[in-house]
């Protein structure tokens, strides 16, 4: 203890946490709708490439484009490509706590053609930018 320092009496010491890591093990989507199953691990597999879109999703997933949305939409509420951006707008927040990089290279990491992208695609998800998110959250 430093000098004129008061120690309180039965403290517990708080260490903050750490980024959660998932372990492969537990990284998995378990979906009854194969197709969605399939859709949404292609969008892991791909989704950090910006020449990857609905086409690609629909072929990983053995479907048409109207069949994977209408499965999509009816298990998620949520259109193939809205579901290509929630992913990558929460890879890019995953990435503004745990990372320093810039706000450009995380669009580029995540599959956006460009950083005003992902600040458009950003506030429309989160109300903010990703600067102030990061401030406010990081």
């Amino acid at each position: 203890r430093l000098a004129g320092e008061s120690v309180m009496p039965n403290a517990i010491p708080t260490v903050p946490p750490e980024p959660l890591i998932p372990a492969a093990s537990t990284d998995r989507i378990a979906h009854a709708d194969p197709v969605v199953r399939r859709a949404l691990l292609a969008v892991r597999r791909h989704g950090h490439d910006p020449d990857w879109g609905v086409d690609g999703m629909a072929a990983e997933a053995g479907v048409g484009r109207r069949t994977l949305e209408m499965r999509l939409r009816g298990v998620t509420g949520r259109t193939p490509r809205q579901t290509l951006e929630a992913w990558r707008v929460d890879r890019a927040a995953d990435l503004l706590h745990t990372t320093e990089d810039g706000i450009g290279v995380i669009a580029h990491a995540c599959g956006f053609g460009s950083r005003r992208h992902l600040e458009i695609a950003f506030a429309r998800r989160f109300g903010t930018s990703p600067g102030r998110f990061r401030a406010r959250d990081g």
